[in-house]
């Protein structure tokens, strides 16, 4: 049985390391490889694309689909619209006709239908 040495199990690794392929160096960022990989621009001077919601028919399904889309405009602006009209031309999004007698409301992160008499 042969002794174990240290000398030679640092050698070995020694050895192992520098045959090791020397890993790529990440070139420099450029303008145009910001450009390409870059996250997604946002220009807030353009108009948002519109977001249709068709209508369903169903008052709860309309307002689940309008909720989605409030959520997702919260989720992306990170701020709440000070109203369901300011939510609108924030966001693209277009809604089918509210039931007659009722209108759109926020209410947290959710629409609701009120009386269109109500402020």
């Amino acid at each position: 049985m042969t002794k174990w040495c240290p000398s030679r199990v640092g050698l070995a690794l020694l050895l192992a390391v520098a045959t090791l392929p020397a890993g790529k160096k990440a070139s420099p960022l450029t303008a145009e490889s910001l450009a390409r990989h870059g996250p997604p621009k946002m220009d807030p001077g353009a108009a948002p694309q519109p977001i249709v919601i068709p209508d369903s028919g169903s008052p709860e399904a309309n307002l689940n689909q309008l909720s989605i889309a409030l959520r997702k405009y919260i989720a992306g602006s990170h701020s709440l619209p000070k109203d369901f009209d300011d939510f609108l031309a924030k966001s693209g999004v277009q809604p089918p006709p509210p039931p007659p007698g009722k209108k759109y409301m926020i209410q947290g992160p959710v629409v609701v239908l009120a009386d269109s008499s109500s402020k």
